[in-house]
């Protein structure tokens, strides 16, 4: 068998077993073990009740303890890209929380992924770190401003870089084209180069406009993006079929990070 494909089948496999939970829902720690906040509530209840945490009831002094752990990590770790508002502990193995800290995956090879917590949005789409720090020096300062007010207004509370470009992923000006196993996606104010895992989708990079050259794509018909949850809904939509697009090879190699984690 192909060394390349073994290789690839065992990345997608990673990437499945890491991405379990496909949209936001509050959920007991059992059930997603390796999702990022899950791991730090994991690590809070070590630090304050001990290694035989799950034999144990939580008291109200302990409780205090444990969210000034998991709140202090956040801010300092997961600020910049984590919605944080709040979160209550119900007992041992269950806790509730306003966060899409349930999203950020810790993936061999990709590194951290974030991905966004409201269904309107696409729920299967991930970004690494790198993609988003290419974002948020890249992007126009000011349609960045623009941009971030308008999905505050939609969220009715703090957005993120990994907000905006998901609410960007389902706007009916959507278009992309393909390469592989790479989708090159123009989200208006750039251009996010995407991995297909097969339903699950990596955006590696982000390219602003002036890094690349005019290319045709494909354009979906969204109509009405209240019905768009997922990458997979956009990419199946109808529209405009291309038999051949235009597609810079270079595209995929352009930032040298695109392949890092």
């Amino acid at each position: 068998m192909n060394k390349n494909k073994i290789k690839r089948d065992k990345e997608v496999e990673q990437v499945y077993l890491a991405l379990l939970n496909e949209h936001f829902e509050t959920v007991s720690l059992e059930k997603y073990n390796d999702a990022m906040m899950n791991l730090i509530f994991t690590e809070a209840c070590e630090k304050t009740l001990g290694k035989n945490f799950r034999k144990q009831r939580i008291s109200k002094r302990k409780e205090k303890k444990i969210k000034e752990y998991v709140e202090n990590k956040l801010r300092h770790k997961y600020g910049k890209w984590v919605n944080m508002t709040d979160f209550k502990i119900k007992n041992i193995s269950n806790i509730f929380f306003k966060t899409n800290l349930d999203r950020v995956f810790n993936v061999p090879g990709l590194g951290k992924l974030y991905g966004a917590y409201y269904r309107c949005c696409c729920g299967n789409i991930f970004f690494t770190e790198h993609c988003l720090e290419r974002f948020e020096e890249r992007a126009n300062p000011l349609i960045y401003i623009l941009l971030r007010r308008r999905m505050e207004e939609h969220l009715k509370g703090p957005a993120t870089s990994v907000d905006i470009l998901s609410g960007l992923l389902s706007a009916s000006s959507l278009e992309y084209g393909r390469k592989d196993n790479y989708y090159h996606v123009n989200a208006t104010v750039g251009i996010l180069v995407v991995e297909d895992f097969g339903d699950v989708f990596i955006a590696k990079t982000f390219l602003s406009p002036d890094m690349i050259k005019p290319v045709k794509w494909f354009k979906p018909d969204i109509y009405d993006r209240e019905t768009v949850s997922s990458f997979s809904d956009v990419i199946n939509c109808k529209g405009e079929y291309i038999d051949n697009p235009q597609f810079i090879e270079e595209m995929i190699q352009k930032d040298a990070g695109a392949n890092s984690c």
